[in-house]
């Protein structure tokens, strides 16, 4: 029996009765690729290659996705693999006792016009359902658009509206800092484009924009006299959402893109569902055909023969060799360097992965709450003395709340905590479970006799964290191998549908070319 003083009120719960589980089902599959003797043993047993295809795209996420919804368009030749047992990523979403819930990313901000790509496909979903004064028209069911119900934040014992930097005003500095956000965001370079745009290929290239790339976020801020205690909270916590890391570790123009890339003159909307950016990934497995995409599928390795890529494919019935003409990663960026053993002059033609923030992404299910004790909850609810991020409410969008409730908590580990990744790999689930009770208990220590499971999913190389010195691929010149290509976002550093959607719709115009 576990005793947890919250304040004046002791609860008394068997802790020991909640259960902690892990979902992680790719897990299994993704340990194919530490294991260099069961690889090589893979290429030594397989039978004859399969017949040849046009294009593989390995990985089923964003950038995955949208590479094969415009390939099918061009009607090209193509098969999409994913490790996992479901599409989407990072912005995928899962059924939990029979409620959906956002498995990461959950929800999308209104792209700005330089976005016209994201902004067609949202027409094709139906999520755009019209035009006025130049401007989207949303569909009002995806539609966060009160702040009052959308997010809350807890400081000193009292719930507000809204992400709350400030109680009681928001400092000199601070409308210092958003007065500038403002003007930043509509900032022009040389080139005419704005500094700070999405996606970032449409940003300005102008040397002074891109100068901020070799220094930090926080130095910037204090060269600018900008940063105190609440600027130092909205930019953290800014910083750990986004990149699972802190103003110190991400550069000036990573920090400032998360402020300034949506002109803030324009309403800015906020979409989502029940299921997170879930509805989206939906929409786009639905325009790629089944036989043209294949959960459960690894790929473990490459090898150069004549003109082709051999590729050679790990499932659960075992090995196979599938040979194509031109090869998309959409994975992870620390992935591809070791995907061509027998290749050295090909990996070092492969950009460096970037160092990657750990994450604790976890299922919190509740049953038979008090409809009192759900009011209050949000959309998104955070704290300002947590060290998580908070949690989204997903049966938010139901009129009527079903059982269970279900919570979905997220945890930059490293950024929070210090938990690395490797540390974060090796813990136990109890170890898990407990870490996110105890940040859980400290925002709403009312709910937790109602805690009936906690699914617990690590994301150990969880995004890229854009360091000083790194600038994007999408704003310098970069080469790799013929007919290799890269759509994975977190080589970007800039964990935004927009971006991954972005990568993938630039590299299927790049093969509709080449081919």
């Amino acid at each position: 029996m576990g005793t947890m003083l919250l304040g004046p009120k002791v609860y008394t719960q068997p802790l020991e009765s909640i259960p902690f589980s892990l979902f992680e089902p790719e897990l299994p599959f993704a340990h194919i690729l530490r294991d260099s003797s069961r690889v090589l043993a893979g290429w030594k047993t397989t039978s004859k290659p399969r017949k040849p295809i046009e294009i593989l795209i390995a990985g089923g996420g964003i950038g995955g996705l949208s590479c094969a919804r415009i390939l099918e368009r061009h009607q090209k030749n193509y098969l999409l693999l994913e490790a996992s047992t479901f599409w989407g990523g990072t912005s995928a979403s899962h059924t939990f006792d029979g409620q959906a819930a956002p498995l990461g990313a959950h929800y999308l901000v209104t792209p700005p016009s330089e976005a016209v790509d994201v902004l067609e496909f949202l027409k094709e979903a139906g999520v755009v359902t019209g035009i006025e004064n130049q401007l989207p028209i949303y569909h009002k069911k995806y539609v966060l658009d009160e702040l009052e119900t959308r997010e809350r934040s807890l400081s000193q014992g009292r719930w507000q509206a809204g992400i709350g930097e400030y109680f009681k005003g928001p400092s000199t500095r601070l409308r210092k800092f958003y007065r500038f956000m403002d003007f930043l965001s509509e900032f022009r370079g040389e080139d005419s484009r704005r500094w700070f745009s999405l996606p970032s290929h449409t940003s300005s290239k102008d040397p002074r924009a891109l100068d901020l790339f070799q220094i930090s976020f926080e130095s910037y801020l204090r060269r600018a006299d900008l940063l105190d205690d609440e600027v130092r909270y909205v930019t953290e916590y800014a910083c750990n959402d986004d990149y699972g890391s802190t103003i110190g570790e991400v550069s000036a123009w990573a920090g400032l893109h998360y402020f300034c890339c949506r002109p803030r003159s324009h309403e800015q909307v906020i979409l989502s569902s029940q299921m997170g950016n879930g509805y989206l990934v939906k929409n786009l497995v639905k325009k790629i055909p089944a036989p043209k995409r294949q959960l459960q599928n690894l790929l473990c390795s490459v090898r150069k023969k004549e003109d082709q890529w051999e590729c050679l494919i790990y499932t659960k019935n075992g090995f196979h060799v599938q040979p194509c003409n031109a090869l998309v990663f959409c994975g992870k960026s620390h992935i591809p360097r070791r995907l061509f053993p027998e290749n050295p002059e090909i990996r070092e033609l492969l950009p460096e992965a970037l160092e990657q923030a750990p994450w604790l992404v976890s299922q919190i299910l509740l049953r038979k709450v008090p409809e009192g004790l759900l009011r209050p909850l949000r959309w998104d609810n955070v704290s300002k003395e947590s060290r998580s991020v908070g949690y989204v409410y997903s049966n938010f969008f139901q009129e009527k709340i079903k059982d269970p409730v279900v919570l979905t908590h997220f945890y930059p580990t490293k950024a929070a905590r210090g938990i690395s990744g490797s540390k974060l790999g090796a813990m136990k689930s109890a170890e898990l479970g407990n870490l996110v009770l105890e940040d859980f208990q400290s925002m709403n220590p009312e709910l937790i006799p109602y805690v009936q499971h906690v699914i617990l999913r690590r994301h150990v190389h969880g995004m890229g964290i854009p360091k000083p010195g790194w600038i994007l691929p999408s704003l310098r010149e970069h080469r790799l191998p013929q007919n290799f290509y890269m759509a994975n976002s977190d080589s970007f550093g800039l964990p935004l549908f927009e971006e991954a959607f972005q990568a993938g719709v630039h590299t299927a115009h790049a093969l509709v070319m080449n081919q």
